[in-house]
């Protein structure tokens, strides 16, 4: 009895965390429209049922024409990944050399020029 009893209990946990993340994601593309993105907060798993906080942040395409590329690695000499449209909202990773930015835009991890981000 002991094993379903456990079995439940693991069951339960991952139902849970996919419904938390389901909520995050939904949280986040309502912050997105309403533009209020930057220090969100969102809470993570962290080893079955403790929880820590973690910031997030989110940065806007600017100061280009139509979209910019977000490159396999930080030098305009890299292969582009993916096209991000102007006004598109990316999340922040870390800096990078020769000015870029590291990000994540729908899945894509990569780097933009920093001068097209703010």
């Amino acid at each position: 009895m002991k094993f379903y009893a456990k079995l439940q209990r693991l069951f339960s946990v991952f139902l849970f965390a996919a419904l938390l993340a389901t909520c995050q994601a939904a949280a986040a593309a309502q912050n997105q429209e309403k533009g209020c993105i930057d220090s969100s907060r969102f809470f993570s798993a962290n080893s079955f049922l403790t929880w820590r906080a973690v910031n997030v942040r989110w940065l806007q395409v600017v100061n280009c024409n139509e979209w910019v590329s977000l490159r396999e690695y930080p030098s305009v000499e890299a292969e582009r990944l993916i096209a991000v449209p102007l006004g598109a909202w990316v999340r922040f990773l870390g800096y990078a050399p020769n000015e870029f930015t590291q990000v994540e835009y729908r899945g894509y991890y990569g780097y933009i020029l920093s001068d097209y981000l703010e």
